[in-house]
């Protein structure tokens, strides 16, 4: 990456109060993206040698569409870190994950801050390698279906899709928008087994999932992840056979 790209992305990490260092995140993304390059099929992998990822200073919490790119916004690590502190609270006080959500639904970019917490004593000695848990499960999961969709030919597919509805130079929406859900089972069937054999599994990303359904509007950066017709329990449902395919179960 140039270094000039590399500082916009640091200074966009830093932009709001993080839980985890900028420098961190992106060290620990980048030990996924390797992790989930070498669990994938050959073929597959092969497909992606032309699509490198890239980081990117955008805040927008979403893995940018693009056709020849994978575009990993600080905004994406900036969420799933605070996520997976939301996950690892919630295991001690019920709820917390539902109600960072919630605010989630209202902030500005879509990145609220951590509710106040009182550190359980029962979690003395577990809550930090929890969460540690929780970053890997929902950036390597996302990741691995980001891949999926473009070495599935499902970025092209929307990239046609999109220029043939809104002309040339228009700002593409989230491939969501034009996804099947047959090809968004699709991508999370080949997603999630690269990331379950690369030691990721998909507990997390269930939670936060099922969280997702409990309220009244989600927030605006699901969409940039998963169809906006798709029901939770559809998508927690796809997720749990996925896992269970690549775990020969």
């Amino acid at each position: 990456m140039h270094p000039s790209v590399r500082t916009l992305f640091r200074l966009a990490l830093f932009a709001g109060p993080l839980v985890t260092s900028g420098d961190d995140l992106q060290a620990r993304a980048e030990k996924i993206f390797r992790r989930i390059e070498e669990s994938m099929a050959s073929s597959h992998r092969n497909n992606l040698a032309l699509v490198p990822h890239v980081f990117d200073p955008s805040p927008v919490p979403h893995l940018r569409p693009g056709t020849n790119l994978v575009l990993v916004g600080a905004g994406f690590l900036g969420l799933t870190d605070r996520l997976s502190q939301a996950v690892a609270r919630d295991e001690y006080t019920p709820g917390y994950l539902v109600t960072y959500l919630e605010s989630c639904s209202t902030a500005s970019n879509g990145i609220a801050e951590l509710p106040p917490w009182p550190r359980s004593p029962a979690s003395e000695g577990r809550i930090e390698n929890e969460q540690s848990t929780a970053f890997n499960q929902l950036a390597g999961n996302w990741i691995s279906i980001e891949f999926a969709h473009h070495y599935l030919g499902h970025h092209e597919a929307h990239r046609k899709q999109a220029r043939n509805v809104t002309g040339p130079g228009t700002p593409e929406a989230p491939m969501t928008t034009t996804l099947s859900e047959r090809n968004q089972r699709r991508a999370i069937r080949d997603g999630v087994a690269s990331a379950v054999h690369g030691g990721y599994t998909t507990e997390a990303l269930q939670k936060v999932v099922t969280a997702l359904g409990r309220l009244p509007e989600r927030p605006a950066w699901s969409t940039w992840f998963f169809r906006p017709k798709s029901t939770t329990e559809s998508l927690v449902d796809d997720l749990r056979k996925a896992q269970d395919k690549a775990l020969g179960r």
